[in-house]
């Protein structure tokens, strides 16, 4: 499994891997078409997104998987938390 922080900094749009955008799923997923390979995932505009819905829906809280690998700075937890204080 690819942490966070190692897919924002290795492979979003680099060493081959194109990111591309889920209208429906409303997330982000890289494909390395040279060598097949397809990894879905959550990046600060999903986060945001997905916090904005539970807000807006009046949902009790928001739950993710996993934090190990939550890049340090500028990442989904701190995506949750900006989304969060907006008015």
């Amino acid at each position: 499994m690819a942490r966070y922080a190692n897919i924002r900094e290795s492979m979003e749009d680099k060493n081959g891997f194109a990111r591309y955008w889920d209208t429906i799923a409303k997330a982000p997923y890289l494909y390395n078409e040279a060598d097949s390979v397809f990894i879905s995932y959550e990046d600060t505009v999903s986060i945001r997104l997905k916090t904005r819905y539970v807000i807006d829906k009046g949902m009790a809280g928001i739950m993710f998987w996993q934090l190990v690998g939550d890049a340090e700075k500028d990442g989904l937890v701190d995506a949750i938390y900006k989304e969060k204080k907006k008015p």
